[in-house]
Formats: structure tokens, C-alpha cells, sequence
């Protein structure tokens, strides 16, 4: 696992490194410069069936932000994705990596982030 990661706020020029809180059977980053009561975080998780058997293997990634209201709550703003794969010998790598860039295609649409927020499939 990585020590630390950055990637980019949606500005596209402003970094947010993530680094190693904890690790296990899911493993958490924090952006360390967010605050305690209102932290930026990720979750890395797999779920895995026993190499042999049928069924099929879960990856999941949680990014959340947390902010707190005029009350002081927080509300959690929160992005997974689960990536499920068969476990079959017709499921190659590329066609897993064929959809997972298809996912990644659609959201990087231009205008497409602030559709679906606004409730519009474009």
C-alpha cells in the first residue's frame, strides 16, 4: 500500500495529499491538513473469494469530506466506486480495465459532474 497519495481538487491545480492512517482489511487515508472535526478521507477496501471458487471480487474506493453546518453537524459528502469481477476465465484484465476507464471517461465528460448533481442524465 501507498504511504501517501495526492490528487487534484477539482480546480485541477490545487493538491490534496492523503496520507496512511490505518490499514487492515480496509485501509484509510486523511488529508492531514483537514481539520479532526471535519476531515477528508479515503477507504480502500477488497473483497476477495478464494482463488478456485465462483462468485466474484469487490474493490471499493470511499472519498468523504466532511463540513460542518451553521449548527456545527457535519454532513458527509461522500464518492464510491465498486468495481465487481467475475471470477471467470471470459473476464480478461482489459475488459475489466475497459470499463473501469469508461467510468472514469463518463465523469471527466465536460458539464457532466454538475449535471448528474442537478439531477440530469446528459
Amino acid at each position: 500500500m501507498l504511504p501517501s497519495f495526492i490528487v487534484k481538487k477539482s480546480d485541477g491545480t490545487t493538491n490534496v495529499t492523503y496520507s496512511l492512517r490505518s490499514s487492515g482489511a480496509t485501509t484509510e487515508y486523511i488529508d492531514t491538513t483537514s481539520s479532526p472535526a471535519a476531515p477528508r478521507s479515503a477507504k480502500i477496501s477488497h473483497s476477495m473469494k478464494p482463488i478456485g471458487s465462483r462468485g466474484s471480487d469487490r474493490h471499493t474506493t470511499l472519498f468523504q469530506s466532511v463540513v460542518l453546518d451553521s449548527s456545527g453537524m457535519p454532513q458527509i459528502v461522500s464518492d464510491t466506486r465498486t468495481v465487481t469481477v467475475p471470477r471467470s476465465e471470459a473476464v480478461t484484465d482489459v475488459i475489466v480495465k475497459d470499463c473501469i476507464a469508461a467510468s472514469t471517461g463518463y465523469w471527466a465528460l465536460p458539464g457532466m459532474v454538475d449535471a448528474t448533481l442537478d439531477g440530469i442524465t446528459l
